[in-house]
């Protein structure tokens, strides 16, 4: 169910936001990506227990 109780302008604005994200993505500009995000995001990918993340042995 979708909320309509949002004003235009909030759904306009994330519109916005998230387009221009993805767009920097799909150009592979990392800055762009970055210009889009607040400051204190903290990404996290959810692991399954058991799976051996093949990152951890690039940072280890």
């Amino acid at each position: 169910m979708v909320d309509t109780s949002a004003p235009a302008a909030n759904v306009e604005a994330v519109s916005r936001v998230a387009t221009e994200y993805f767009q920097s993505w799909f150009a592979g500009d990392g800055e762009r990506m970055r210009a889009c995000l607040h400051p204190a995001l903290a990404k996290r990918t959810p692991e399954q227990p058991g799976i051996v993340n093949a990152l951890y042995y690039v940072l280890v």
